[in-house]
């Protein structure tokens, strides 16, 4: 029962991850696939041709591919998530804004003075010089 529980929970967690990302993450499993595809068709040729000049060449290229497409998609995601962040900031802010009371409601004369007094400054008599 409880490696069902674990198994739903840890799909539920990776669907809820992946949704934002599955294009960018669709893109590079498949810039891996045909870049393992390729090179493996390219060590076919070379079984084939008897020719390895060339051999430990193809496998740099491989693996620069490889990890240039997982860079590119690591800064994209980077990229994204600090989007993502400025616009939860931004509607943060816009909905703040909607929570203060509109104009008119009473409480101006408090809202456009510089400095409120306190109880104490009350109590000694001082007043806000303008």
């Amino acid at each position: 029962m409880w490696k069902q529980i674990v198994k739903v929970v840890s799909a539920w967690f990776i669907l809820k991850w992946l949704k934002p990302r599955w294009k960018s993450t669709t893109a590079l499993l498949l810039a891996w696939f045909f870049t393992t595809k390729f090179h493996s068709d390219y060590l076919n040729y070379v079984e084939l041709a008897e020719d390895s000049s060339f051999l430990v060449l193809s496998y740099i290229m491989k693996w620069t591919f490889m990890v240039g497409a997982t860079a590119m998609y690591v800064s994209y995601l980077i990229l994204q998530s600090s989007k993502m962040r400025s616009v939860t900031e931004i509607n943060e802010k816009e909905q703040i804004d909607k929570k203060l009371p509109p104009a008119g409601d009473g409480f101006d004369f408090l809202r456009n003075k510089a400095k409120l007094q306190s109880r104490g400054d009350k109590i000694l008599g001082r007043t806000e010089k303008k």
